[in-house]
């Protein structure tokens, strides 16, 4: 059985089913504080010259926006594969308007990368690499991964 659902687990994401994927503890764990939710985990901020401002975690190798993340709307620059991801988004009640030009995360989302994230909450294409920064610091998100390769490197477990 155990060789079973390791197959399904292989062959059900392929096929575009993720019924048998664990959701990340940032999206299971919605109904907490966000201080609470992210006290053990590195958070990731956007803070945008609008205003406009987001957090995500990265966990289980899916980058995740935390609710009450904003996200910039209509700025006419988002590229037609983000604009149908922020569409399905708002149509399942993820994103709700908030301020005029503004959408709020009404939950966690998990997004399959920090550039899909980034590219939503500023609606236009972006580098998530770059555009989110380690909360509190000027750190980007790929210095942040370089940091931590090269301590896990020095310091295998």
């Amino acid at each position: 059985m155990e060789q079973f659902l390791a197959n399904l687990r292989i062959i059900l994401p392929m096929i575009g089913l993720d019924m048998l994927k664990p959701q990340p503890r940032a999206v299971a764990q919605a109904a907490e504080p966000p201080e609470e939710r992210t006290s053990g985990d590195v958070t990731f901020e956007i803070r945008h010259k609008s205003g406009v401002q987001a957090l995500a975690v990265e966990e289980d190798g899916e980058f995740v926006v935390l609710e009450g993340s904003e996200a910039l709307f209509e700025t006419g620059y988002v590229q037609q594969s983000y604009r149908t991801l922020k569409e399905r988004l708002m149509a399942e009640g993820v994103l709700e308007p908030a301020d005029p030009g503004r959408l709020r995360f009404m939950r966690p989302w998990s997004f399959s990368s920090p550039s899909a994230a980034s590219s939503v909450v500023l609606d236009r294409a972006s580098n998530g690499r770059t555009e989110w920064k380690l909360r509190g610091s000027r750190q980007t998100y790929h210095e942040w991964q370089e940091a931590r390769a090269a301590q896990e490197a020095k310091c295998p477990t």
